[in-house]
């Protein structure tokens, strides 16, 4: 979107992303299913993010790391090192003993 002029400043899209700014409130944020959404909108809110997100690498790592935080949702926070441990887990077989 970036690339294509999309967010530009002034676009009807960058006006919409500013609208969309009443989910902050407590009486709709309540019903947001992946609330961490919010702290995107606030970032496309930025001219200075918004132009960042035109170059391919930057809206990649953008892309990667909502993906994660959506992939692990659930309230599995991973930090340095639990990440190999959580492979471990997920490459257990059933009805053995954890190592």
């Amino acid at each position: 979107m970036a690339q294509s002029q999309l967010l530009a400043d002034g676009s009807p899209l960058v006006a919409y992303l500013a609208y969309l700014q009443y989910w902050k409130q407590p009486a709709y944020a309540r019903f947001l299913t992946y609330p961490a959404c919010l702290a995107t909108l606030e970032l496309l809110q930025s001219p200075d993010f918004r132009t960042a997100l035109a170059s391919p690498e930057a809206a990649e790592f953008a892309w990667r790391t909502q993906f994660h935080a959506w992939q692990f949702r659930g309230g599995h926070v991973l930090y340095p090192g639990q990440a190999e441990a959580w492979r471990g887990r997920e490459e257990e077989k059933p009805g053995e003993p954890a190592s």
